[in-house]
């Protein structure tokens, strides 16, 4: 027998061997005190228990199974086999393909609870926002809560400002200003650009400005402290002589000593993998230019290796994206892991009398908790964060919720992102290489169009690269273009009709088409929202797809219109493209919603946002006067 899925497993027939069988078959056995693989496939798949006992788990959810009993596993789920005994576990496994079956799984929502909580990272208040933050975790969190919102599902989005990180103290001190004034400065002009840009938030956590997230963020603290996954022992630190302090973090440049890479201290950017100072190479300081020397200093620590198969199991469960999911698994597997709680530091909350501080990233985390603790209700949760972030939401996060009995409380799903770049190089904060989100929004009638282009450019998947003048530069967007093109064509349509919108009548080819599009369109939006493939590029495509269609539907209309016969063919164009126009605008309300609600309410004349039914169109009201039309017809015009 072959070792594969951490199990053994031997072909029993296939296909290939009997022509005509509808299935493949397996014989599996699960050693004792054995974890088979967790995995999912396409296939549709039963167990038949022959001897043994163990407990087979579907996605979170687990039934013991003993000899003669059997359970199906649906396409796409994801199971185990955990035997607990001291015999073996051995079934035969039948597996068949259904494209039909896999596909309704595929477009089961990927998570359950009636609304959802968004979250992305706090930004870091050393400076404002550029284009490369804004194509990040922000706006395409801000796309993802209103595409939820616009086909009525409860969405909310958190983020805030990460207060304590070195990197704010370092850049006050370059900048020669005091670092709590620098910080609130910046907090408060972040906080304005996302209402610049259109991105809404439910709520902004600042925690110096919020009693109920500093309590919980300290006790949480002391909890972790009295865990039993935290010890004290000796570590080595870098200090500085020339500025008589611990550096670590932001305070320090580096080279990765698993990339190669510049890197500030424990966190590699490039590759994501943690380090410490003591590993690096050819470390300064990045306040006087100096080399640290290495000290060892005794402080408490939480151990992650000892965790590191409970953190793998609950990202296997959380839908993760693959890059973050292989970070996770190799540094989960480290055999020694451990990363420390505090830091010697001026800046910072504190930690005790001694002078010491939260560090950073592990209060990032017990902010993230007293975040989730404060806000959820019933929601499932999903966290959008840039690659650079994974190893602290991944790793050290899941190991302290593990820690604190939190695990209830973690992302249901993770959406990275890697970098925009900025003329084939990162943008940079510290190095001022960036467009800012800010210059770039003037003036305000632009945000539509800027909002479309970061959205094309997002960094899914692998680093794309912009050019200052595509942001800085007049003009419109392609997008926006065509659909004032859209609009223009709409009001020519339905100048036939004298703006009144008509009842459907007799149906061509063509209308079956374009209304069999607009089917397809809510089922794409719906998978793109829910299911496991969540993509700002993704979505631009498919209403720039949408756009095209309607163009060219509202294009034959007016050919048709030209002609004095076809009066019911002529009636139905003239609906479809009225609903075509408010399909196209609940679209667009997630990408460019100023043009979206000026579309909805100007030209459409309907109430509230834009919104749709996730399954079903409706037509327009039959005899409704449109909006060009209604003005004219009031003497306005």
């Amino acid at each position: 027998m072959a070792w594969a899925y951490d199990m053994y497993v031997s072909g029993l027939f296939s296909s290939e061997e009997i022509p005509g069988l509808p299935f493949g078959s397996v014989y599996g056995s699960v050693p004792p005190g054995v974890n088979s693989k967790r995995h999912a496939h396409q296939d549709g798949e039963i167990f038949i228990v022959l001897s043994g006992a163990a407990n087979v788990v579907l996605d979170g959810e687990s039934s013991r199974l003993e000899a003669g009993d059997a359970i199906y596993i649906p396409p796409f789920t994801r199971h185990e086999i955990v035997n607990d005994t001291d015999e073996n576990f051995d079934i035969v496994s039948i597996g068949w393909d259904d494209a039909e079956l896999a596909r309704q799984a595929l477009e089961k929502p990927a998570m359950s609870g009636p609304s959802e909580l968004i979250l992305a990272p706090p930004a870091t208040p050393n400076g404002g926002l550029h284009i490369g933050h804004m194509s990040g975790p922000y706006l395409r969190a801000d796309l993802l809560r209103r595409m939820s919102r616009v086909c009525g599902t409860s969405a909310r989005f958190i983020t805030g400002s990460d207060e304590s990180q070195s990197y704010v103290d370092v850049r006050a001190r370059q900048l020669g200003v005091p670092s709590a004034e620098f910080r609130d400065m910046n907090t408060d002009r972040i906080r304005s650009t996302y209402e610049r840009w259109g991105v809404e938030c439910d709520a902004y956590i600042v925690a110096s400005r919020s009693a109920s997230i500093a309590d919980g963020v300290r006790r949480r603290f002391e909890r972790l402290m009295d865990s039993v996954h935290v010890r004290s022992e000796e570590v080595v630190v870098a200090y500085c002589g020339a500025c008589q302090h611990e550096v670590f973090q932001g305070h320090v440049t580096g080279t990765c000593p698993h990339c190669s890479a510049r890197s500030a201290g424990d966190l590699c950017e490039a590759c994501g993998q943690p380090n410490t100072v003591a590993e690096m190479r050819d470390v300064t300081c990045n306040a006087c230019g100096s080399q640290p020397e290495a000290v060892v200093r005794r402080q408490p620590v939480l151990d992650l290796s000892s965790l590191g198969e409970r953190i793998r199991m609950l990202a296997s469960v959380a839908n993760a994206s693959s890059d973050l999911a292989l970070l996770v698994d190799s540094v989960s597997r480290t055999d020694r892991h451990v990363y420390p709680l505090t830091r010697r530091a001026s800046w910072g909350t504190r930690a005790d009398t001694s002078g010491s501080v939260i560090d950073p990233w592990l209060e990032l985390g017990l902010v993230y908790l007293a975040t989730i603790d404060e806000h959820r209700g019933e929601d499932r949760i999903t966290l959008l964060l840039g690659y650079d972030n994974s190893y602290y939401y991944g790793v050290l996060l899941t190991a302290v919720a593990i820690a604190l009995g939190e695990e209830d409380s973690l992302p249901s799903r993770y959406i990275t992102n890697r970098f925009l770049q900025l003329e084939g190089q990162k943008f940079s904060t510290s190095r001022d290489h960036a467009v800012w989100a800010d210059d770039a929004a003037l003036p305000h009638e632009r945000i539509d169009a800027l909002r479309a282009k970061v959205l094309r450019n997002a960094p899914e998947g692998s680093e794309s690269s912009v050019s200052a003048g595509e942001f800085m530069a007049g003009g419109d967007d392609p997008l926006i273009s065509g659909v004032e093109q859209c609009r223009d064509h709409l009001r020519r349509v339905m100048d036939a009709f004298d703006g009144v919108i008509p009842s459907t009548g007799a149906w061509t080819a063509e209308h079956k088409a374009f209304y069999a599009s607009m089917l397809e369109d809510l089922r794409a939006g719906n998978l793109l929202a829910e299911g496991l493939s969540f993509s700002a590029r993704g979505y631009i495509r498919l209403v720039e797809s949408i756009v095209d269609r309607y163009r060219v539907h509202l294009e034959r209309e007016l050919v048709l219109a030209s002609y004095p016969g076809l009066t019911e063919e002529r009636r139905t164009g003239g609906a479809l493209a009225v609903l075509g126009m408010k399909h196209l605008a609940s679209f667009l309300w997630p990408a460019t919603p100023r043009l979206a609600e000026q579309i909805w309410s100007d030209d459409l004349r309907l109430a509230g946002s834009p919104e749709r039914s996730r399954a079903t169109l409706a037509f327009l009201d039959q005899g409704a006067i449109l909006g060009e039309h209604e003005a004219a017809e009031a003497g306005i015009r």
